[in-house]
């Protein structure tokens, strides 16, 4: 036999399988491995004493075969004519009718001890039923005994036995034959042999009972759970407390373990910022933001695969926040953690006012302290500068200065709630746009009374500027807050009212007047007066003197505010070049609750811009427009309020090209005046605030005041007299 059995053919694998008595089905790989298990088995097989000859009885080659996994076939080996054994004389298919059988146990014989006394002795039992008798045992195997045995031990081809009933196994068969020491345990181990045989995969498929056998124990078993299951007795009655307490129990657990965080104190709220984009850090996507608590950054997502997960794997930061709902979450533990002591950063990143905060605002000053030790009043903080964005810094000072507007974005109506409806009037309107949502968060930030810096920056709402307003308004390029107030207020109205022209909103209920517009000119006599909507007003300012005077200095001349508001009695006529050129006539039509005066101070040509030096004098407080242009009229003939008090002064100082811009605006709380450039911000007194060269001002209508006087009554006048 060579060593390699592979090498064989099947037909000479099927031979020696043959002459061994196993089953030659299968392909060539089974019968090498079948084989392979059958050459090894007989290789291991030696004598179990000195004494013992070197053949196997069929009985220890059918063990064998069992042992190794093996159908229990008949070994085709002959026993040795040296050791007769007596079971040899019942043949194999004798031994599976006794097996299959029950038959009872016979009495057990004593042993015969061998005269030569060594420690294998001679096996005796009984014949089997319906055999003769074998002859007695002597000191010694008989040689001439193995003739008769021959006969016996070839049984004839037996039909194939069926398979036994799974479900009521035999009893154990009690051999008749006796135990001596030093016999193998081959019979004795009957019993485990069979279970090994039950326990074991079930073999290719042909005639092997074995299969069968347990095919049928499985379907057998099967039965007995699915009836088993079928009369238990229900017991949802009792489940459902169990599985209810089992739910409270785990919730209760998570919860324990999301409030008792290990990792809470490293949370550093100096490196918090939320006034920047929220876009991860690493690949710049602005959904599923999670900002890390203890460095500050910000990272998306926080599964295994994601950006936040592997920062906190490779940084030890466990503690994250997602920016949009303002959970925490701990990583790469992933439980949320609930705990009261974050409250204070989810006001930080999305402040929430109540109405009776809001309702505070103007009447309770409040003073807070930042992380770093400074104080800073609540709606006077400083705004960063990103490069040349003072010109929107001096814009949104000024706004958070106008009530109505600023309580309307505290309460977060422009997301859709506190009554803003669409243009339909069905449903939140196009309120939630990105500068309306952006201007909002600002304006909560400024009134946050719990920041933990004095200062807010800009920064989404420049973002949400530059793609409303198709990058007209820059970063890094100055331009004029006059024009990005205008263009504001146009973008916001149409945002929350939902009409590109002529909508309604917090804006244009707060801002907008009417002008009556009359063409001057013989040949435009006829025409009617035309009502026009504005935000502002636009004021002319003398022009500066081109010589020196008599001490060679160019003087620089004042103008007081109520002599440039004659643009606007009605009879001063104005000189128009757009839409084409004409003489105009204007005169107030319906006053603003907030009035907008812009001077005229920069005068562009081809070449250069002009600023104009001239200081305009005006008043801070009580501006009575009555007693400088005519103001509309009630319906009994007073005129209307029309007592202004100003509220916000932006200026601008040094070259055209290079200066900067300030504001000064009113603390209604506090009652003072702050002067507010970039990240500073002072406290100013009001008399400084009119000796700056003005350049847009906004007044806010004095509600207390009582309206003006009825007009007299006329007399009749005799004109013979």
């Amino acid at each position: 036999m060579p060593n390699d059995l592979s090498k064989l053919t099947v037909a000479k694998l099927k031979d020696a399988l043959k002459k061994r008595g196993l089953d030659v089905a299968g392909l060539k790989a089974d019968l090498v491995a079948r084989l392979r298990t059958a050459v090894d088995a007989e290789n291991d097989e030696g004598p179990r004493s000195p004494k013992s000859p070197p053949t196997k009885s069929p009985r220890q080659s059918k063990g064998s075969a069992e042992k190794d996994g093996k159908s229990p076939r008949k070994s085709p080996r002959e026993p040795s004519p040296e050791r007769k054994s007596p079971r040899a004389s019942g043949g194999k298919g004798e031994k599976r009718k006794r097996d299959s059988e029950p038959s009872e146990p016979a009495a057990e014989p004593e042993p015969a001890q061998s005269p030569s006394g060594g420690k294998r002795a001679k096996r005796d039992s009984g014949p089997p039923p319906g055999e003769p008798a074998p002859p007695a045992p002597t000191p010694a195997p008989e040689p001439e005994a193995a003739p008769e045995a021959a006969p016996e031990a070839a049984p004839e081809p037996e039909p194939e036995p069926k398979p036994a009933e799974p479900p009521s196994p035999a009893p154990p068969r009690v051999s008749s034959e006796p135990r001596f020491v030093g016999d193998d345990d081959d019979r004795g181990d009957d019993d485990d042999r069979a279970a090994a045989v039950a326990a074991a995969p079930p073999p290719p498929p042909p005639p092997r009972t074995a299969p069968a056998m347990m095919s049928e124990a499985r379907a057998a078993a099967a039965a007995a759970l699915a009836a088993e299951l079928e009369n238990e007795p229900d017991e949802d009655e009792d489940a459902t407390p169990d599985a209810a307490r089992l739910a409270a129990e785990r919730r209760e657990r998570a919860s324990r373990s999301s409030r008792e965080c290990p990792y809470l104190d490293t949370v550093n709220r100096s490196l918090l910022d939320f006034d920047f984009e929220k876009c991860c850090s690493v690949s710049l996507v602005p959904h599923n933001v999670y900002a890390c608590l203890v460095c500050g950054k910000y990272f998306q997502g926080r599964g295994p695969s994601t950006h936040a997960y592997v920062h906190a794997l490779e940084a030890t930061h466990h503690v994250f926040m997602n920016l949009d709902t303002g959970r925490v979450y701990c990583l790469p533990d992933m439980y949320e953690v609930v705990d009261a002591s974050l409250d204070d950063i989810r006001h930080v990143l999305n402040p929430k006012f109540t109405t009776a905060q809001i309702s505070e605002v103007d009447e309770r000053r409040l003073w807070s302290r930042g992380l770093d030790g400074t104080d800073y009043l609540t709606g006077a903080v400083g705004l960063n500068n990103l490069r040349a964005t003072d010109y929107v810094n001096v814009v949104l000072q000024s706004l958070m200065r106008v009530g109505p507007v600023r309580d309307f974005f505290l309460a977060q109506r422009e997301l859709g709630g506190g009554g803003v409806r669409g243009a339909n009037g069905a449903g939140p309107g196009p309120a939630a746009s990105p500068l309306a949502r952006r201007f909002g968060e600002l304006t909560r930030k400024i009134w946050n009374s719990r920041n933990f810096k004095g200062q807010v920056s800009p920064h989404e709402f420049m973002q949400a500027v530059l793609a409303a307003s198709d990058r007209r308004f820059l970063i890094d390029k100055q331009s004029d807050p006059v024009e990005f107030l205008s263009w504001l207020l146009n973008t916001l109205n149409a945002d929350l009212s939902g009409k590109k022209r002529g909508g309604k909103s917090i804006v244009s209920r707060c801002f907008q007047g009417e002008l009556e517009v009359t063409n001057a000119g013989l040949a435009y006599q006829d025409d009617p007066p035309v009502r026009m909507p504005f935000f502002m007003l636009s004021l002319d300012l003398p022009a500066a003197p081109l010589f020196q005077d008599a001490m060679e200095k160019n003087t620089i001349p004042q103008v007081p505010l109520f002599q440039i508001l004659r643009k606007f009695d009605g009879e001063t006529e104005h000189e128009v070049l757009r839409p084409e050129p004409r003489r105009k006539r204007y005169k107030l039509a319906r006053l603003p609750r907030y009035l907008i005066v812009h001077h005229k101070r920069f005068t562009k040509n081809n070449f250069f811009v002009e600023k104009n030096p001239t200081i305009v004098t005006f008043p801070v407080k009580n501006l009575q427009l009555s007693d400088h242009v005519p103001v509309p009229k009630l319906p009994d003939g007073r005129d209307v309020p029309c007592k202004y008090n100003l509220v916000a002064n932006i200026t601008h100082e040094g070259k055209p090209e290079s200066g900067a811009y300030r504001a000064a605006v009113w603390h209604k709380a506090d009652g003072n005046w702050y002067d507010t450039e970039d990240l500073t911000v002072n406290e100013v007194l009001p008399q400084q605030v009119v000796l700056t060269e003005t350049y847009l001002q906004i007044y806010e209508l004095d509600k207390d005041a009582a309206t003006g006087p009825p007009p007299a009554p006329k007399e009749d006048v005799d004109m013979f007299a």
